[in-house]
């Protein structure tokens, strides 16, 4: 399923972090970044610092899911974010 507004950015096959997470964000809620701006910028943000930076910003990356799953009514805490966004990389490198 394809994210609406996303465009998908690819390094040897691979979308860029940013991208890629915005599509995993879609297929689950239907919202697309693309209707969110601070959603967006971090998707920028995102494809910005690479696969590498994304690692080494992991915990900026998982405070901002945390923010907006608590904005959406959502009860969640970093190490269930944490846990779930590692599930979600598991299952996109397998």
């Amino acid at each position: 399923m394809s994210c609406p507004g996303c465009h998908p950015q690819t390094y040897l096959g691979i979308r860029s972090p940013g991208t890629l997470l915005a599509s995993v964000i879609y297929e689950v809620t239907k919202t697309s970044a693309v209707n969110c701006a601070a959603c967006s910028e971090r998707a920028r943000q995102m494809n910005e610092w690479g696969w590498i930076g994304c690692w080494q910003n992991r915990d900026i990356i998982i405070q901002w899911m945390v923010e907006e799953a608590r904005n959406l009514g959502h009860k969640v805490d970093d190490n269930s974010v944490r846990d779930l966004l590692f599930a979600a990389i598991k299952d996109r490198l397998s």
